[in-house]
């Protein structure tokens, strides 16, 4: 007679409700912060509230993987349930694929397809369609009417803080992966060093990028209104 794997059917948690009251505030901080910033008023109650949810989202990730890791080491989980969390994390990464593929595909398509075009050049070429003067550049640093349409000022070094993200981040993934064959040997020690050196790189990633997007935002006028270069820094 074939044996039936149950899945653990937890009870109710409070953690969700936790993770969207969390996300709702950071966001509306956010959006608060950004619109003050492009209003020029620098008493703006956004970023206060940007960190509040901030707190709200780190409560809500420790709680929560506190509890998943208490369950797991209880023994509640079946192989079968391990596998549908392997094909939940494996559809949130091809989500995130696919979102970046729209974003970058979007940008590609404008900067050597559309772009062009509306320049003139090539078959599909309309020239003359935005403004007489018009010629296509990347990035568009220039634009009929400044005030209206503000263009960025200059755009971000890649050479800079780009690459050191960069190298932050796949580092990271670096550090993570041997943690992980840490915990699979048992090895404590090793295991909170490499964790340790991961979070460590994690909070610089986070902290060079907030330090990027501001100073792209405030000094290097890469907004939203800005265009669509401005939209993707």
């Amino acid at each position: 007679m074939a044996s039936h794997q149950h899945y653990y059917v937890p009870a109710q948690s409070k953690w969700p409700i936790i993770a969207t009251i969390g996300m709702f505030i950071t966001v509306f901080g956010l959006g608060t912060w950004f619109n003050d910033m492009k209003a020029g008023h620098p008493d703006s109650h956004g970023p206060l509230i940007f960190f509040v949810g901030a707190l709200f989202l780190a409560y809500m990730l420790f709680g929560w993987f506190g509890a998943v890791v208490k369950e797991s080491r209880a023994g509640l989980y079946s192989p079968q349930l391990d596998r549908s969390f392997r094909w939940g994390m494996s559809w949130f990464i091809f989500s995130e694929v696919m979102f970046f593929m729209a974003f970058f595909g979007a940008l590609f398509y404008v900067r050597v397809l559309a772009g062009p075009w509306l320049g003139g050049e090539g078959a599909k070429g309309v020239a003359h369609m935005l403004w007489p003067t018009f010629e296509f550049t990347w990035p568009l640093l220039h634009t009929p009417d400044p005030k209206l349409f503000p263009p960025p000022k200059e755009v971000i070094d890649p050479w800079h803080l780009p690459l050191i993200n960069t190298i932050l981040l796949v580092s990271s993934s670096v550090t993570i992966t041997i943690a992980h064959h840490a915990l699979r040997r048992d090895h404590r020690g090793p295991l909170k060093l490499w964790m340790a050196l991961t979070i460590l790189l994690g909070i610089c990633f986070i902290t060079l990028q907030a330090y990027e997007y501001h100073e792209a935002y405030t000094k290097l006028g890469l907004t939203l209104g800005s265009g669509i270069y401005g939209a993707t820094f």
